[in-house]
């Protein structure tokens, strides 16, 4: 087309195919936007390595126990009886613990036992630990984290 040249009417197939060419880029579009759409659950963010877990009250963090910085850990006693009767076992005793916003484990809970003796053992030692706050966006808040307390005696 030149610009000396009047305007060139489309007509019948040629307007159709333009028209249906348009409808396919505009579908295509949307399909893609769709397809890419974010969803934000709240203002909270967590950091990467840690995963939101919904609690009955709020949302809490749980953070793996690796990333939890620990000031205070007691060791936990080897059960006496146990020791006596030649009884012993070995192995891992994994609880649940949430720990508050100032650090203090306000609810422990055994999520994989080894024996009862050994349970109450690892309870009674994790109570007494203490940890940082651990910070989300500056503010200190309570999280949940498993700790696993390894009992062995060699033999």
């Amino acid at each position: 087309m030149r610009l000396s040249e009047g305007r060139v009417d489309m007509r019948g197939v040629r307007r159709f195919a333009m028209t249906a060419v348009c409808g396919v880029i505009g579908l295509a579009t949307c399909a893609s936007a769709l397809g890419l759409r974010m969803e934000v659950s709240g203002p909270v963010t967590a950091p990467a390595n840690a995963a939101v877990a919904q609690d009955a009250s709020s949302a809490r963090l749980t953070i793996p126990a690796q990333k939890m910085d620990a000031v205070y850990k007691r060791n936990p006693v080897y059960p006496a009886v146990a020791k006596e009767k030649k009884d012993t076992l070995n192995g891992p005793v994994v609880l649940d613990v949430i720990v508050d916003d100032v650090g203090v484990p306000s609810d422990v809970r055994v999520k994989k036992g080894l024996r009862s003796d050994y349970d109450e053992s690892a309870l009674a030692a994790v109570k007494e630990w203490r940890w940082n706050p651990y910070l989300l966006n500056g503010r200190p808040v309570a999280v949940e984290t498993t700790v696993t307390v390894n009992y062995f005696l060699g033999k």
